[in-house]
Order: structure tokens, then C-alpha cells, then sequence
């Protein structure tokens, strides 16, 4: 069942123009800077946003102005793990990796502990308004996720069209704390 709302969600997300993309992304991105979560965060986890996803390069960019400390993960697929790496400068700090999906270069490894994390921006290809999520089915998040300090924020963002129904979960799938969309903010649990 998971494999077809992936497919059937992604589909939805990719027909949207370049347009609709970046204007749904700022809407996002004002709800997002506004959260009381995220004023008081010291230490921000965003995923470094590719295709039709909900893009993170200005969210980053802004977190960083307002002197936030922003990481953004490395993903290991030797040892099926994920990281959090500090950034300064998403331009020269990011390039290509693992799926060729944006990552800190090789050599500015500037590795968190998992503890140190206030608030993880999580993607996603679909989303329930209990939390539930649908990655793209490799489990990295759901790995790295569990092993957060008790309290730390857990919010997803997504485009309406990636909101199904129900979304079946397993002992391994780790719910989001709040789902932010371009229409409205979906409290969890």
C-alpha cells in the first residue's frame, strides 16, 4: 500500500510547474519562521531540497542570516546512515552526493551530535495528519529520527497534494510533530 501512495503522491507533487513550486515554498517558509518552535531554536536540521520537494536553499539562507546554527544531512549508505553536518554557506558548502541530492562537501564535514538538534525539518512524499510519513522507502530519517533527544521538534513540510487520507505505519516509522503547508499547519499527535 505504501508503494502505491508513493507512487500515486508522487505523480501529484512532480506535475507541478517551477511556479507553483517556489510560491508554495515561500508560503511555507512565512509559516515556518514564524513557529515559537523555531524563534527559540538555536539549532536547525533542514534537508537540502531538490526537484518538486518543497525548496529549503532560502530557508537556509535566512536561518543562517538570523544566526541560527543550520545543519543539513550526509547520508552513508556504506553503514545506512544519516548525519548531521553544520553548514555556514550552502553555496560552497553543499554539492552533489549520495542520489545527487545536495550534501556538505567532503572535507567541511562539521559533524552534530543528534542531541545537539532543536528542530529537524523533514521531507517527504507523503504525509497524514496524524504524522504519519512516506519517504522515499530507504529509512534514513526514520533511523536518524529515533535517536533524537525527547522534545526535539520534528516538522515536515509538504505540498497540500502530498496530504492523503491514512498512511499505514510499522514500529520503524517515526511520526512528524507538525506538518506545514502551503495552506495551513497540521498539529500531530
Amino acid at each position: 500500500m505504501k508503494l502505491d501512495i508513493r507512487k500515486e503522491v508522487l505523480q501529484r507533487r512532480n506535475s507541478s510547474t517551477p511556479d507553483e513550486i517556489l510560491t508554495g515554498s515561500r508560503i511555507i517558509a512565512g509559516r515556518l519562521i514564524t513557529l515559537k518552535d523555531y524563534l527559540e531554536a538555536e539549532i536547525v536540521m533542514f534537508y537540502a531540497s531538490s526537484g518538486s520537494e518543497v525548496g529549503t536553499d532560502e530557508m537556509i539562507k535566512t536561518a543562517l542570516k538570523n544566526n541560527l546554527r543550520v545543519a543539513v544531512p550526509l547520508v552513508r549508505p556504506e553503514d545506512n546512515t544519516m548525519r548531521a553536518i553544520l553548514i555556514r554557506d550552502p553555496v560552497r558548502d553543499l554539492s552533489p552526493g549520495f542520489k545527487g541530492i545536495r550534501e556538505p562537501v567532503p572535507g567541511a564535514e562539521r559533524e552534530l551530535s543528534v542531541l545537539d538538534l532543536d528542530l529537524v525539518i523533514v521531507p517527504g512524499v507523503a504525509f497524514d495528519s496524524s504524522g504519519n510519513r512516506i519517504g522515499m522507502g530507504k529509512g534514513y530519517y526514520d533511523r536518524f529520527l529515533k535517536h533524537l533527544r525527547q522534545g526535539t521538534l520534528k516538522i515536515a513540510l509538504a505540498f497540500e497534494n502530498q496530504i492523503v487520507d491514512s498512511i499505514p505505519g510499522d514500529d520503524n516509522d517515526i511520526k512528524m510533530d507538525m506538518i506545514i503547508t502551503e495552506d495551513r499547519v497540521i498539529y500531530c499527535n
